[in-house]
């Protein structure tokens, strides 16, 4: 099965490089299921590029996995997406770009429980779908060959087109929901040395301890491309290492609004290139209207924003181990009655906490702040009043954000005062953007709401699910300088 989106508009930027796959990266596609015949199986999504010259029409593509000790699977089904982006706003002159072809393969009947699978891309150009033999695929990989203008036919037929195969890479599938969980948790994390100190941080983390980093959650502003497609090109391609290896969950900050300047369509970037947890439907996006854009500071990145982007990559929910994750979109609406309202309300219902006992919130921007920079804006100030009764009547464990580029800690809280009932937020936009650390605090003393709060140092956060009561997280800076806070402790959820 596929699907093939893609929408000209312009000319198409030609490309002569050979059908390797670029900027690799990988989702958790599902939860994992818990009745029979399919206990403890899920699917997971690979996505991946290939450059424009490599029409669909006439190159077979394939993903082969394998944990090592079963025959491989071998996917067919996957979607096929492309942009075209009027990027003038941001590249003068910019206003024809047009992305390589984007795959999502969705990789089916993955057994969870931190199982290691090897895959391989296989690509075939210059033919028809369907035209080869998918046994001679398989018996290669099994013989681990490099399948670079080899012929893969048996005697008497035809040689195979040569297939060009990626390197063989590795990902760990996610746990099981009674096995403890780690999570990685960052925001606003660019493409600069720091962003590469964080992501090497994570990645190491990924490899070692005794329950590794399992999926990196990225609260919005991932790439800082703010309308150049050229940076979501290479922050893709700087993350390939850990995101080959690790899902990615996460959802839009203000960097990925990006209006196209011709037709006014905002999120568009953001939601070819990625395919986020059990995914509902499409996503519901309308441009920008005329009147609305002209009264905007920015269209790119404009932190005040609100428009009309639902479903597909903007909010969604999984079962990653013990953690029920959450992901918001703070750039549409949250009123009572509206589509994300409504989906969260019904959702959180849902949760069944003799599964998931932990619940995790995930949005861009923080309801409580004590950082000069983006205090008093709209959209978390709706929010606190529409979704902050939520948390607190379903009893939401902590709620992750970026936006402030610092590290801050709350106590439990519950509309603006501390409550031993209420819920724990965390500021984490100190991921490594080029635009640097807020500019203060709003008060020379913390509030009485705020357990911990710096803006010396960049770094993520650790949380480790040891069981259903207890959990611990950490502060991880990644010592660009002395100062700074160290923070570590334990959740009961008793």
């Amino acid at each position: 099965l596929y699907r093939r989106h893609h929408h000209h508009r312009k000319k198409h930027h030609q490309h002569t490089t050979a059908c390797e796959p670029d900027r690799i990266h990988l989702t958790q596609a599902s939860d994992v299921q818990a009745g029979d015949p399919l206990l403890g199986v899920l699917d997971m999504i690979l996505s991946f590029t290939l450059p424009r010259n490599c029409d669909p029409d006439v190159t077979m593509v394939r993903v082969v996995y394998e944990t090592g000790d079963n025959f491989p699977q071998i996917s067919q089904d996957y979607e096929i997406t492309s942009f075209d982006y009027d990027a003038s706003l941001a590249v003068p002159g910019m206003n024809d770009y047009q992305s390589d072809w984007i795959y999502h393969f969705r990789l089916s009947d993955v057994k969870a429980g931190l199982q290691e699978y090897n895959y391989q891309i296989m690509v075939q150009n210059g033919i028809e779908e369907g035209e080869n033999e998918e046994e001679d695929i398989v018996a290669a990989t099994v013989e681990r060959r490099q399948l670079r203008g080899k012929n893969l036919g048996e005697a008497g037929k035809d040689p195979a087109i040569p297939t060009l195969s990626s390197p063989k890479y590795s990902f760990r599938t996610p746990p099981l929901s009674s096995e403890p969980t780690t999570l990685a948790l960052v925001g606003d994390l660019g493409q600069t040395e720091n962003s590469t100190k964080t992501m090497h941080q994570i990645y190491q983390r990924t490899l070692s301890g005794e329950v590794p980093v399992s999926v990196v959650v990225i609260a919005g502003d991932l790439s800082y491309a703010d309308g150049d497609p050229l940076r979501w090109e290479s922050w893709l391609e700087l993350m390939e290492p850990l995101l080959r290896s690790t899902p990615l969950f996460s959802i839009p900050g203000n960097h990925e609004i990006e209006c196209d300047n011709t037709t006014s369509e905002v999120f568009g970037i953001y939601e070819a290139y990625f395919r986020n947890p059990n995914r509902l439907v499409d996503a519901e996006r309308r441009p920008i209207p005329p009147a609305y854009r002209k009264i905007l500071w920015s269209c790119l990145t404009s932190s005040e924003f609100l428009g009309h982007y639902n479903y597909g990559n903007a909010f969604w929910s999984v079962q990653h181990g013990m953690v029920q994750i959450i992901g918001l979109n703070s750039y549409t609406s949250t009123l009572p009655g509206s589509p994300q309202y409504t989906w969260l309300d019904e959702t959180l219902q849902k949760v069944d906490r003799s599964v998931t006992p932990w619940v995790l919130v995930t949005f861009h921007c923080p309801l409580h702040t004590t950082f000069q920079g983006h205090n008093g804006e709209l959209n978390p100030l709706v929010m606190l009043h529409t979704f902050e009764p939520l948390f607190v009547q379903y009893q939401v464990n902590m709620v992750i954000s970026g936006h402030d580029h610092a590290y801050m800690r709350t106590h439990p809280m519950k509309g603006k005062k501390v409550d031993p009932q209420g819920v724990v937020y965390w500021t984490l936009g100190a991921g490594g953007n080029r635009e640097q650390h807020n500019k203060g605090y709003l008060h020379p003393q913390a509030e009485e709401w705020v357990a911990k709060r710096t803006l010396s140092d960049y770094g993520f956060g650790q949380l480790h699910v040891a069981n259903a009561t207890h959990a611990h997280f950490e502060w991880i800076r990644d010592g660009t300088t002395k100062e700074g806070i160290h923070d570590s402790l334990w959740l009961d959820n008793s």
